[in-house]
């Protein structure tokens, strides 16, 4: 019904809905109906994030690892669960899942692993409602008309969000 929301000093969140229609050239194949994906993505920053020790009794920042491009809200919305309906390759190729969207390391890797670092600030961000998976939130009518309901929170970066729509089939995109 809108393409803005507008953020105010009393904006507490929103919420978006996506529908959609697949066109078909040729009957849906029974035994391996459509599945969608729909990812909204927020405007992209450099993270730093950094591991806390306690040294002579302090707490102090003593790792670190830059992300150099994360979104700032993530929320991705599919018929099924992301590892039935779509392979790993297929998933690393367009970004789909939230592991995925994030962008190469900004300068050389000093930490054993950074995949703790970063799996640590993807639990944060879906602990406070910027990133989000919604397995099921995308509802099929009749194999050809999809909607998918979104919430947005009160924490969003002003920017512009871009949405991104995936037929997939047999765990691959197919359009």
């Amino acid at each position: 019904s809108s393409d803005e929301a507008a953020i105010t000093t009393s904006f507490d969140g929103t919420e978006i809905t996506i529908y959609g229609a697949i066109k078909r050239q040729a009957p849906t194949p029974q035994d391996s109906p459509p599945e969608i994906a729909v990812p909204i993505e927020g405007p992209p920053r450099s993270v730093t994030i950094r591991r806390k020790s306690r040294e002579f009794g302090i707490w102090v920042n003593t790792e670190s690892v830059v992300v150099g491009s994360a979104p700032s809200f993530y929320a991705v919305a599919t018929t099924g669960p992301i590892d039935v309906i779509l392979t790993a390759e297929e998933d690393a190729r367009n970004r789909i899942s939230v592991p995925t969207v994030m962008r190469s390391f900004a300068r050389p890797v000093a930490v054993a692993d950074p995949v703790e670092f970063t799996g640590a600030m993807m639990a944060i961000r879906i602990a406070d409602g910027t990133y989000q998976v919604d397995v099921g939130g995308v509802k099929l009518e009749d194999d050809t008309l999809f909607r998918a309901d979104f919430r947005l929170p009160a924490n969003l970066v002003e920017g512009a969000y871009k949405t991104r729509i995936f037929l997939l089939r047999d765990g691959r995109v197919i359009d």
